[in-house]
């Protein structure tokens, strides 16, 4: 009675699936968190960007301003937070050389 047995029992199968099954879920737990900090700076490097366009468009505007009056060589009007000057520059569509209102 030589008997050649072949196969795996059940359970060194349900072994082998345990065993996936935890390495799968710390994979997934892991790709996850990658998920979610590729998402946070994602965002944070959107804002960074915006605000540095933003001020590299204020830049540009300020530096393209001339003043007002024809004799005003380096006047122009405004108060601490608004500045009203022409600028050489082109305001969101309108052509170079119209009147500019900023406020910040």
């Amino acid at each position: 009675m030589n008997r050649i047995e072949r196969g795996f029992t059940l359970v060194e199968v349900l072994v082998v699936l345990v065993i996936t099954a935890l390495i799968a879920s710390l994979l997934l737990q892991a790709l996850s968190q990658v998920y979610r900090l590729q998402a946070r700076f994602g965002a944070q490097i959107d804002q960074s960007r915006g605000g540095e366009m933003r001020a590299d468009w204020f830049r540009q505007l300020l530096q393209g301003l001339q003043p007002d009056y024809a004799d005003g060589r380096g006047r122009f009007s405004g108060v601490s937070n608004r500045v009203e000057g022409l600028s050489a520059t082109a305001l969101s569509g309108r052509a170079a050389g119209t009147r500019a209102a900023l406020a910040s």
